[in-house]
């Protein structure tokens, strides 16, 4: 498998995967942490069973395995620990170390909207923005992290927000597992 492939199941991965936070945790400094020493600092996460995924969810769960298996083959083991609450935080581990984090902050009014794009804006460098339709993604830039801001209309008024933060070393740092 090529690097642009391996690139573009990365991304359809994070896409398809639910998303981020921007007023806790700096994720430039956690990106690689072990999961035993993250669970001793987050001891309210739980455990996403990956097999149980909701059935419009299961293409999700083979991108992620095809992604990290084409890595390093099938003795990976990949973990999600969810942090409820609004944005919702996945945290997803691969061998025990963390990669990707991603927050759902579900269907927000057009107020809230704009004051997590106003956030972003303030945090991260901006890069580019892309519309699709009533899908609008924005991506940033800080140090060691990439942040993809998805934002779907739903109505004039309100919006489904998503928003990945992924370390931008993650293609080195998988393969040098």
């Amino acid at each position: 498998m090529t690097q642009i492939n391996h690139l573009k199941i990365l991304f359809t991965f994070l896409i398809l995967i639910k998303c981020l936070d921007i007023y806790g945790i700096k994720y430039e400094e956690i990106w690689g942490m072990n999961k035993e020493e993250f669970l001793s600092k987050n001891h309210d996460c739980e455990n996403v069973d990956i097999s149980s995924l909701k059935s419009d969810e299961d293409s999700v769960k083979s991108k992620i395995n095809l992604f990290f298996n084409s890595i390093k083959g099938e003795s990976n083991k990949l973990e999600i620990l969810r942090k409820k609450g609004n944005p919702e935080k996945d945290f997803c581990f691969f061998n025990e170390k963390l990669y990707v984090v991603t927050e759902d902050w579900g269907k927000q009014n057009l107020s809230k909207a704009r004051e997590i794009s106003r956030t972003l804006e303030n945090t991260y460098k901006f890069v580019k923005n892309e519309v699709a339709g009533k899908l609008t993604t924005t991506t940033f830039l800080k140090d060691k992290t990439k942040i993809i801001l998805y934002k779907k209309e739903l109505s004039p008024e309100y919006f489904a927000i998503s928003i990945v933060f992924y370390d931008t070393q993650i293609f080195n740092l998988l393969l040098d597992e």
